[in-house]
């Protein structure tokens, strides 16, 4: 329509001669990876130019998959990343050295998932028959294995996608959420993993009659209109049917869903800093736009009592009074900005 904005790219980056499967931005906004068919990983930075231009320039090539790349996940201190590969592996990297730090084997099928916990000291990864390994950051030994019967029904072809394969944690990094469609008994779960009760079970959130195919927790925390003392963290489901759905984590049902939106695959998604917008990308091309008000979702918490919260968290974990260099940093990037 006439009331439709063009708009055009500022930077065009030929990233890869192959198929890129996935692209994630370092916390701080200055470097991105990309990874894909070819199996290298590309870490892109930002250089200034003057007069407010920015050019991207390639700050290192890691070749060491002999693989596709599935999924990429950075650190919250910005400085390791890691890497999961159709090769069964999860390579982690470090920036400042530009070398690989550790290759973490335990999967024996394609590794299509890979998430750092928020404050640097685990990271999940998951693999195509549904095993999931979480390792311990500081000495890289698998603190816990979680594995699912997974079955092999009509609906798998359609389930053959690195995004509806992955594992993500809410921004405190007291839940592991993973996509249970694949489950023996029930195919349209999110099952939420507890760190608090040493990685079991504590929940399923069910769609009636829908596969997930993607989650994404806001990286914000809010103060529940309702229940003013209580704060919690929101989680975005989107299903096979195009369906958009929010979770409150200290809710075991879902608060918002919006139905009969084009009947299109949502491939990917994305929160903005403000803890009010989310962007979703669909199959056909489509870009979606969904805003929130504070009465909707509630008032988030600004950089004190986000800061605050954190850290009764996890003295609350671990049982003494202190707080990680990584949980420091991770708050210091979320509100580097001058948000509200």
């Amino acid at each position: 329509s006439n009331s439709q904005k063009n708009f055009s790219p500022i930077f065009i980056i030929e990233i890869n001669s192959k198929s890129t499967n996935v692209i994630r931005w370092a916390k701080n906004g200055y470097r991105f990876a990309a990874g894909g068919d070819s199996g290298s990983l590309v870490i892109y930075e930002s250089q200034e130019m003057g007069k407010k231009q920015t050019n991207w320039a390639i700050y290192h090539e890691f070749k060491n998959h002999f693989g596709e790349i599935t999924d990429i996940s950075w650190c919250s201190n910005c400085c390791l990343l890691a890497s999961a590969s159709l090769d069964n592996t999860v390579l982690v990297w470090s920036l400042k050295k530009k070398c690989l730090v550790v290759k973490l084997i335990g999967h024996f099928e394609w590794v299509k998932g890979v998430s750092w916990d928020p404050n640097g000291h685990l990271l999940a990864t998951k693999s195509e028959n549904k095993k999931i390994i979480i390792w311990n950051t500081k000495k890289w030994n698998s603190v816990k294995t979680i594995y699912k019967q997974m079955t092999f029904g009509k609906n798998f072809a359609s389930l053959n996608s690195f995004s509806f394969d992955r594992v993500t944690w809410t921004p405190c990094g007291n839940f592991l959420l993973i996509n249970g469609n694949r489950n023996k008994n029930v195919k349209n779960n999110l099952e939420v993993y507890e760190r608090f009760n040493n990685f079991n079970k504590s929940m399923n959130i069910i769609l009636r009659n829908q596969e997930i195919n993607l989650i994404i927790p806001s990286s914000r925390f809010y103060k529940n209109p309702l229940e003013i003392s209580k704060i919690t963290s929101l989680v975005v489901i989107c299903s096979s049917a195009g369906d958009i759905n929010f979770w409150c984590t200290t809710k075991p049902r879902l608060l918002i869903s919006f139905k009969n939106l084009p009947k299109a695959t949502i491939i990917d998604g994305n929160w903005s800093t403000c803890g009010y917008n989310i962007l979703f990308a669909y199959s056909n091309g489509n870009i979606l736009l969904v805003k929130f008000k504070k009465k909707e979702l509630g008032k988030i918490l600004y950089r004190k009592k986000h800061f605050r919260f954190v850290k009764q968290f996890w003295r609350l974990f671990f049982k003494k009074k202190i707080v990680s260099k990584f949980s420091k940093y991770f708050i210091n990037i979320i509100f580097q900005k001058k948000l509200k």
